[in-house]
């Protein structure tokens, strides 16, 4: 019995150490080193970001600010930052700074 048991734990030991290999052998796609699966991963993740940028920045006319926009609340001032000027600001000063240079931006592209 004893003999059997151990012949059982050989085999399980055996497996064991040959399973990543085995593995790779059936299901791997054939990359070797895990060096290279992750510069595909960060290649693939960067081409996506990329596609994404493209198509977010298409070209949308400018529109003008909501009238009042200095008397919203700084939060409100941030988010429409970052809608019409594009930016993300941190505070109340840099989310009026943005609006302001996007006001100016609008009313010299309105004028011209």
């Amino acid at each position: 019995m004893d003999e059997i048991i151990m012949r059982r734990l050989k085999h399980l030991q055996t497996l064991e150490e040959n399973h990543e290999s085995d593995f790779q052998a059936r299901c791997g796609d054939g990359r070797s080193s895990p060096e290279e699966r992750r510069a595909d991963l960060r290649d693939a993740l960067s081409a996506d970001w990329n596609r994404k940028r493209k198509t977010s920045a298409s070209p949308m006319p400018p529109k003008a600010l909501p009238n009042g926009w200095r008397k919203e609340h700084w939060k409100t001032q941030q988010a429409m930052a970052a809608h019409y000027a594009g930016v993300t600001t941190a505070n109340k000063n840099e989310a009026v700074e943005a609006l302001t240079a996007y006001e100016a931006q609008f009313a010299g592209n309105a004028a011209a």
